[in-house]
């Protein structure tokens, strides 16, 4: 994906913070949790979501109380690791202020690596990191964590 790609990119991170509408604290039934630390310092992502794309491309994406949030894209539905450049991954960060940066096969660069891969009902658990930059390429930061998400996914289709 190229920097002028970025308006695609942020589509699927849009409908992704859509979906948090639903999400939260459900009186602790769901155990799902992204871990993440923002150039070293623990952001507390207490709303979780998982969303699986008719394509082939699965979403985890991890939100605080003020709107900080990290999403990230991962072609396939199972095991693996996928690191730029050419592995079909993304990592998006977007902080308190709304500013987005990115880490995709052209801008930053990222590792994802997906250890457990459940049916519906297990789990799906891996680790990440980042270095995302904004669409200048000026600013970047190190995002980096883990998740453990319920494979229970609301289904988008294009």
């Amino acid at each position: 994906m190229s920097r002028r790609n970025v308006p695609w990119a942020v589509g699927f991170g849009l409908v992704a913070a859509l979906l948090f509408g639903g999400c939260g604290d459900d009186g602790g039934s769901d155990p799902s949790v992204v871990v993440c630390d923002v150039d070293g310092v623990h952001v507390d992502m207490s709303y979780v979501t998982l969303v699986l794309y008719e394509m082939g491309l699965t979403a985890v994406a991890g939100s605080t109380a003020d709107s900080e949030s990290i999403y990230i894209y991962f072609l396939g539905n199972g095991t693996g690791t996928w690191e730029s450049p050419g592995g079909g991954g993304m990592i998006m960060y977007k902080d308190a202020e709304a500013s987005t940066y990115q880490a995709d096969d052209t801008i930053g660069s990222y590792t994802i690596t997906v250890t457990t891969y459940g049916p519906e009902g297990g789990l799906i658990e891996g680790t990440f990191l980042a270095t995302v930059e904004d669409v200048s390429g000026l600013e970047t930061h190190t995002v980096s964590g883990s998740f453990s998400v319920i494979n229970n996914p609301i289904d988008i289709e294009w």
